[in-house]
């Protein structure tokens, strides 16, 4: 996040516009449950929410997200089954709902638009960037735009970040609560549910305009530990599974936003 905020604020603020980048790590994300070749399934919603938005002087004009599920590589590829849970609700986004209490837990319908939710490979071990020259751009992190149980690596993270600033990528929303559709309504309670929690670096403010261009913010929730989805799936038998979450609630998400505000006339 300092290397982004340094590189694109000293583009960006040569032509007018401030940047403000904002990170949220929370431990965790929301769990959600949908019907699975006539079972009922349970994961993550995602590993991460991206959201992009841009101001003119102040004024919100766009404002896109990108719900991110990460998998490990030795290669730039990666195969899952075709029974995945995860891999069938970012496939076919069935109707779901929350599992924690902190949601509105009725049935969502969000619908299923190219760019809403991809899937991310990320290299297992420590590498120079001349030993992954399999990757695109030589980077440890990638991004998989053509969903399929063979995934393989079609950009950089690096370069899907540069396609979402620039609103090639992503899916609309409207954080007007009067405005919108339910996918609207979900990034609106995942952002609404993450910021109202307790961060270790304060509430969150919305950033100040006009303040510089080099404005970025690190926040983090105070939540315990959650354990991932193969340890809840590896309950002890005598373990209930309702029970654990409402123990062990994954509330926030994590989050990345990315905020641009043309201050002047290019």
């Amino acid at each position: 996040m300092n290397v982004l905020a340094k590189h694109w604020s000293e583009s960006l603020s040569k032509r007018g516009i401030e940047l403000n980048l904002t990170s949220v790590f929370c431990h965790g994300f929301p769990r959600v449950s949908f019907e699975q070749n006539g079972k009922q399934s349970s994961v993550e919603l995602a590993d991460l929410l991206v959201v992009r938005r841009h101001f003119n002087r102040g004024k919100l004009e766009k404002e896109t997200a990108c719900l991110i599920q990460s998998k490990m590589s030795d290669d730039s590829t990666n195969r899952v089954s075709r029974d995945d849970p995860q891999f069938y609700l970012f496939k076919n986004w069935p109707q779901f709902s929350f599992k924690q209490k902190d949601y509105d837990t009725r049935q969502r319908s969000i619908g299923n638009v190219h760019g809403q939710s991809l899937y991310s490979l990320i290299l297992k071990q420590q590498a120079y960037p001349e030993q992954i020259f399999g990757w695109p751009d030589t980077c440890c992190w990638s991004i998989v735009e053509d969903l399929k149980l063979n995934m393989e690596s079609d950009a950089s993270f690096a370069r899907f970040l540069e396609k979402l600033v620039a609103f090639e990528t992503g899916r609309e929303f409207y954080s007007d609560p009067k405005v919108g559709c339910e996918w609207s309504q979900l990034i609106q309670q995942l952002l609404e549910v993450t910021f109202n929690k307790k961060l270790t670096a304060g509430p969150y403010k919305a950033p100040k305009r006009g303040n510089g261009f080099d404005s970025i913010n690190f926040l983090s929730s105070s939540l315990p530990i959650t354990p991932s989805s193969d340890e809840i799936d590896n309950l002890p038998p005598n373990v209930d599974e309702q029970e654990f979450e409402e123990n062990n609630p994954q509330r926030g998400a994590n989050t990345i936003i990315i905020e641009t505000n043309q201050l002047e006339r290019y």
